[in-house]
């Protein structure tokens, strides 16, 4: 049992831990106040369940996302190994075909030269049969180096989009994040890209809805910031003004005071 800290419930809490160290029954405030923070224990823990399970969900579809593309050029991957193995299978069957004519040169010496010739063409098709190897099996590495080169990208960029998305959380309302992008959208619907993203408003991702709230509030900023250099210039104008005027009855002042000085200075001269 914690004490309490309002001085006023010190006697309370007294006589409630002397109750409880005498075995006696605990008060039903007591277990009321117990309960209460039991309870605002569990909600809390829920909350941090559900946010945890949101982004263990959104982290399973970005990882079935770069599976997708991964089985996808694993697939054109295969497939090039089989074309490879195709043409391991020819070039096998050009030089078994090649030593057969060789074989069958030195039993028929009438058609040597025909024979030599097809050997020739054999060869040449084996040749070509090789380089075409040669440039599947580059095509192959490079296609092996682009994956993996696709893979650290993809895993960098959701490691990116995933610290860019939880900045940006921390400069917005998440209470308000839902209505502000909306109305962001709506009010730039004008524009093809604000229209087709309220088309598809409900497949909208968590980020997308945070960078318009943002959007939105930059827009705001914006035009709270063009008023208040509309009201600073307006300002300024009645400032000049005030001051103009008020050195202009600065001056008719002087003006007149010079005139009643002449006027008295006239007068004293005719007395004497």
């Amino acid at each position: 049992m914690d004490p309490p800290e309002d001085i006023e419930d010190i006697d309370d809490y007294l006589r409630e831990l002397m109750e409880y160290t005498l075995g006696l029954p605990m008060s039903a405030r007591t277990l009321k106040l117990k309960i209460q923070a039991a309870e605002g224990s569990i909600m809390h823990r829920r909350e941090q369940c559900f946010a945890l399970r949101s982004q263990l969900m959104e982290r399973d579809r970005i990882i079935e996302c770069i599976k997708a593309e991964s089985s996808l050029n694993e697939h054109a991957l295969k497939k090039h190994e089989i074309e490879h193995e195709r043409l391991i299978v020819n070039r096998a069957d050009l030089l078994t075909r090649c030593e057969k004519g060789e074989n069958e040169s030195k039993l028929h010496a009438p058609g040597l030269q025909a024979l030599m010739n097809f050997n020739d063409q054999a060869e040449e098709r084996r040749n070509k049969a090789e380089s075409h190897v040669h440039h599947l099996e580059d095509k192959t590495s490079k296609l092996s180096e682009e994956l993996q080169f696709f893979k650290q990208k993809a895993e960098v960029e959701c490691t990116e989009n995933v610290l860019v998305d939880a900045l940006i959380s921390t400069l917005i309302n998440k209470g308000e994040v839902a209505s502000a992008s909306r109305s962001f959208l709506q009010a730039n619907s004008e524009f093809d890209s604000c229209e087709k993203m309220l088309q598809i408003w409900d497949s909208l991702k968590s980020s997308t809805h945070n960078i318009l709230a943002l959007a939105s509030e930059v827009k705001k900023l914006q035009k709270d910031t063009d008023v208040l250099r509309s009201n600073l210039i307006k300002a300024e104008e009645e400032n000049h003004n005030t001051k103009k005027s008020r050195n202009n009855a600065v001056e008719k002042k002087i003006d007149f005071n010079d005139t009643a000085t002449e006027q008295l200075l006239q007068t004293c001269i005719n007395l004497t």
